[in-house]
């Protein structure tokens, strides 16, 4: 995505991270569109930023804390992402998990979800709930998962619970 606002290739010279925030803070994009005087919000499950470091930039951020609600179930999984890259060859195939179900962990309380930064959550929201006009310029940045590698989701934003890489 930092590629596609800047087009300024990541070349690692720096962290993906720092590259991210810049180029996010400093899209000719966004600040085209910043100067034409319109208002920008970004939806996105893969990025989300340290506090300070977008403000002002998008018009829906907020800073939240998450804790785990199942410890266990999370550290499972952490063992599981050690094993992808330490175990044995013939023991890969028993840690492969979507690591993108790490993010179903993050939870004000285990009762209740404030909201959740999901793509089949927002796609739910979407059909769901009606359009409606606002007054002034307006530019939602929506990054839904599935358009590419890793496919997660099929063509109606079902999660695909066996999904690898390629399928």
């Amino acid at each position: 995505l930092p590629l596609i606002l800047s087009g300024e290739w990541f070349e690692n010279k720096e962290p993906f991270i720092d590259y991210r925030n810049r180029i996010f803070k400093s899209s000719p994009f966004f600040n085209y569109l910043r100067e034409q005087g319109y208002t920008l919000s970004n939806y996105d499950d893969e990025y989300k930023f340290e506090k300070g470091v977008m403000d002002g930039a998008f018009n829906n951020i907020t800073y939240t804390k998450s804790s785990l609600w199942d410890r266990s179930l999370f550290n499972t999984r952490i063992i599981k992402m050690v094993g992808m890259k330490y175990a044995p060859y013939v023991l890969k195939p028993y840690c492969w998990f979507n690591v993108s179900m790490l993010k179903n962990q993050e939870m004000g309380s285990k009762d209740e979800e404030l909201f959740s930064w999901r793509n089949d959550d927002f796609y739910k929201d979407v059909q769901e709930d009606d359009i409606t006009y606002v007054d002034g310029k307006r530019f939602k940045l929506i990054h839904l998962m599935g358009a590419h590698v890793p496919f997660y989701f099929d063509k109606d934003v079902n999660v695909i619970d066996d999904a690898d890489y390629y399928t």
